[in-house]
């Protein structure tokens, strides 16, 4: 007589076996997509709050220099000079504006001097 359950019981013993070998173990994590994402997300935060960081202590040193403007402008001229003119990120409305925009500041900066 041919059991039924005979092909289930093999099952069985055989998740029993997996089972006792692990028994006390973690299981191995295996990376999966969603790992990847929250890794990326990761160092994106990462980077933003590096960023960040650097960005605030820039503004403590702009405070801590801002009676001496020679300093802050050489450090200004410095950043200008540090741009790469060929940037495909170069040519762009937004760079324009802020270019602009610090005209604007230069100019109002230059009437107080004339003053």
């Amino acid at each position: 007589m041919m059991n039924r359950n005979r092909s289930f019981e093999h099952h069985d013993d055989e998740k029993r076996d997996d089972e006792s070998e692990d028994e006390g173990e973690i299981p191995e994590h295996r990376p999966t997509s969603s790992d990847n994402i929250d890794e990326a997300n990761s160092k994106s935060r990462s980077k933003k709050i590096a960023e960040a960081y650097d960005d605030a202590m820039e503004i403590v040193k702009y405070e801590k220099d801002r009676e001496k403007p020679k300093v802050l402008i050489s450090r200004a001229y410095s950043a200008l000079d540090s741009i790469d003119l060929l940037s495909k990120h170069f040519k762009t409305p937004e760079v324009k504006e802020a270019l602009e925009s610090l005209v604007k500041k230069v100019n109002e900066i230059l009437k107080v001097i004339e003053e």
